[in-house]
C-alpha cells in the first residue's frame, strides 16, 4: 500500500472495521514512525472491530484489538523518541565535557606565559604611576613656588613657548602664557589691567569645552603673575582668554595652536 492508500485506511482502522492483512501493514506503518499519520489517528475516534453477522459487547476489562495496538504502536514510538532524545543529550553533554577538557588542559599549558605577561604589565604600571607622581610632585612645585622659579623651570624645558595676550578691550591691557606643549602648569603674566574687579582665566580646550581657571586680582600697578594647573596637557589647550568678574567681559587672548 502506497502512503495515501494507508492514510485513507486510518478511519476504518481506527474504527475497528479494517480487515487483518491491511490492518497489519497500517500497523507496520506506524510503527515505522510516520508522525503525520500517528498525529492523524490520535485525532479519529477509536472502535472495535465488528464481528461478521453479529455485534458482542466485549467483556469487562478488556479492550478492543484497534485499540490495543493503537497503544501499543504509540508506546513504541514514544519509548523510540525517548531513548534517541537521551542519546543526543548524552552525546552533547559528552562533547561539551571534552571540550572543557580541552580548555583545562590548554589553559594549563598556557599558565606560565600567562604569569609572565600579567608580571610584565604589573611592572609597566607600577613604572607608569612612578612618571605619574613625579610629574604631580612637578607641577605641584611649579604652582607652589615663586613664579621666577616657575618662569625658570618652565624655561628650562626643551620645546618651551611663550604665546602673547592681546588686549580686547582697549586700554593697553597686555600679556604673556608661558606653557609647554607636554605639560599641565603654564604661567600668566598680565600688564596694564584696570584694577576695582577680579579676573578669570578662560581655556580653550581642543574638543571645544571651555574650562575655567584660576581667578585672579592685580597689584596697584595693575600687573598680575599667576600660575596655572591646566586640566590637560598644554598641546590640547587651543587658547586663553583673561575675563573680568561679574560679567565676564574679555580683556585678554591669545590662540594657542596646540602642540
Amino acid at each position: 500500500m502506497t502512503h495515501d492508500e494507508l492514510r485513507a485506511a486510518l478511519p476504518p482502522y481506527a474504527a475497528g472495521e479494517l480487515e487483518e492483512e491491511p490492518a497489519a501493514e497500517v500497523r507496520a506503518h506506524l510503527a515505522a514512525g510516520c508522525e503525520d499519520c500517528l498525529a492523524s489517528l490520535f485525532r479519529l475516534p477509536v472502535g472495535r472491530p465488528r464481528d461478521r453477522g453479529q455485534r458482542r459487547l466485549p467483556r469487562p476489562g478488556w479492550l478492543a484489538p484497534a485499540t490495543a495496538a493503537l497503544l501499543a504502536i504509540a508506546l513504541a514510538v514514544l519509548v523510540a523518541w525517548t531513548i534517541r532524545d537521551l542519546a543526543r543529550r548524552e552525546a552533547e553533554q559528552r562533547a561539551e565535557s571534552e571540550r572543557a577538557e580541552a580548555r583545562l588542559v590548554a589553559a594549563a599549558g598556557d599558565r606560565p606565559r600567562l604569569e609572565a605577561e600579567l608580571a610584565a604589565s604589573e611592572a609597566r604600571v607600577a613604572s607608569l604611576l612612578r612618571s605619574i607622581h613625579r610629574r604631580d610632585a612637578d607641577i605641584d612645585r611649579l604652582l607652589g613656588g615663586a613664579p621666577e622659579r616657575t618662569l625658570a623651570d618652565l624655561a628650562a624645558m626643551p620645546g618651551f613657548r611663550v604665546s602673547g595676550l592681546e588686549g580686547r578691550s582697549g586700554g593697553g591691557a597686555r600679556g604673556h602664557l608661558l606653557w609647554h606643549p607636554a605639560q599641565v602648569a603654564a604661567l600668566l603674566y598680565a600688564f596694564g589691567l584696570p584694577r576695582g574687579r577680579p579676573y578669570r582665566i578662560e581655556l580653550q580646550l581642543d574638543d571645544g569645552r571651555i574650562a575655567s581657571g584660576p581667578a585672579f586680582e592685580v597689584g596697584a600697578d595693575g600687573d598680575a603673575v599667576v600660575p596655572i594647573r591646566l586640566p590637560v596637557v598644554g598641546a590640547r589647550i587651543r587658547g586663553t582668554t583673561v575675563v573680568r568678574d561679574p560679567g565676564g567681559q574679555t580683556v585678554l587672548g591669545a590662540r594657542l595652536g596646540g602642540g
